[in-house]
């Protein structure tokens, strides 16, 4: 490797520390870094802006001011309500609906973070009421979350897709999809029976009404007798809770979002329409037709995860450049088999994630990972262990999920 080569792994390295160690965002560091780098290897600017990733900032932008106006309607709490009350007081239940409700709000497309934000309070209220361990219900949501990370709308799935494409590789998202709802599913079934499944299925059912997502946060709900973990009893949602229709009916603004929110799928799904675009799309139509105001939906949009991803990948571009991803690449087919590159792969890039944003880490990970596809490999058996060790460690407190599980 030239002394450029090297230059810029070491800057690249160093700023994935800085930005763990301090609150500097990482992609601010490598746009200034990149930007050197160029410079010092006589590379245009031009050649530099090229690589912004314009298709990708168009997708976060898209899904997550779609969501933030779904959150806004209170659509995924009348959701939650309906989910919850099919329970009917099999509180054995309780923990697999938490795992599959996590999942299925981030396979189609909800902000990680704000499904955490979300349904860990829903959980913890369950946790107290029906007696059910806190730890128990917390990894279920938690690695709920991370089954749905690659789900068909999700972020993260759509930005690997996109990426092996441009590759010219196959984009696999729904063997990605199984791959990672699988690992996650098995980690959540150890986790039930390690921490209180059992005792919950020797239980039976409870004599519960309605469980009160409405009330989360809210103090103890009517009837409750002040919230006792052996007989709940619920007659109902607090009227001060403050958390939209929840039980009964939708209202026209629900209506309308789930409408809009089948519509993306079918269209994105169905027919090959870009999810970015028609996600937006959808977000501003509800926003005309329902809220006429749109500060608070672009000030809950993650614009310091755009900033990350787009220095990481212009990052990218001026490495391919100047011939460092090459250089990396003879270096991990140096080890003798293309398994063994993937292991050390896998392992380096669930390190440097568990101090770091995972979609940034794979936007790395992936330009080293794609051209170890071969014969032997096919595009499943590395990108499929590359992304679920990127992800996997978004469960420790030093992610943001598991930060948002201990708050």
């Amino acid at each position: 490797m030239t002394f450029l080569q090297i230059a810029s792994v070491v800057i690249l390295l160093g700023s994935f520390i800085v930005a763990s160690v301090w609150t500097i965002n990482m992609g601010l560091l490598l746009l200034v870094g990149g930007t050197a780098i160029a410079y010092f290897s006589g590379i245009s600017l031009d050649v530099v802006a090229d690589s912004f990733p314009s298709e990708t900032f168009i997708l976060i932008i898209g899904i997550t001011y779609f969501f933030a106006v779904v959150e806004s309607s209170k659509t995924m709490d009348f959701i939650v309500d309906g989910l919850l009350r099919l329970l009917r007081g099999s509180i054995a239940l309780v923990p697999p609906l938490l795992f599959v409700l996590s999942a299925a709000a981030t396979a189609i497309g909800a902000y990680p973070p704000a499904v955490a934000a979300l349904v860990i309070p829903v959980a913890m209220r369950l946790a107290r009421d029906y007696d059910i361990s806190r730890f128990l219900v917390t990894i279920m949501v938690v690695h709920g979350i991370l089954a749905g990370n690659f789900g068909p709308l999700a972020t993260p799935a759509v930005f690997t897709a996109k990426q092996l494409t441009e590759a010219g590789l196959e984009p696999i998202t729904l063997q990605l999809f199984v791959s990672h709802v699988a690992i996650n599913g098995l980690v959540a079934v150890i986790a039930y029976f390690l921490f209180g499944g059992a005792k919950l299925v020797r239980a039976g059912r409870m004599s519960v009404a309605q469980p009160a997502l409405a009330t989360v946060g809210g103090g103890p709900v009517s009837g409750s007798a002040g919230g006792s973990a052996d007989t709940p009893d619920f007659d109902g949602p607090s009227p001060a809770a403050g958390r939209g229709t929840g039980h009964g009916r939708p209202n026209t603004y629900q209506i309308a979002t789930l409408i809009a929110l089948a519509t993306l799928l079918v269209a994105s799904l169905g027919f090959g329409m870009d999810i970015g675009f028609s996600a937006l799309a959808l977000g501003l139509l509800l926003t005309l037709l329902f809220e006429r105001k749109q500060n608070t939906f672009i000030n809950t949009m993650p614009w310091g995860v755009m900033l990350m991803l787009a220095g990481v990948l212009i990052y990218i571009g001026v490495l391919t450049e100047i011939g460092t991803i090459d250089a990396i690449n003879d270096s991990l087919s140096s080890i003798g088999s293309a398994s063994g590159a993937v292991l050390a792969l896998s392992w380096l890039s669930g390190i440097i994630s568990a101090f770091a944003s995972s979609i940034t880490v794979i936007g790395a990970t992936l330009q080293l990972a794609m051209p170890l596809v071969s014969g032997d490999m096919s595009t499943l058996s590395v990108v499929g262990p590359v992304t679920v060790s990127t992800t996997i460690v978004d469960a420790s407190p030093l992610g943001i999920i598991g930060a948002l599980a201990l708050a």
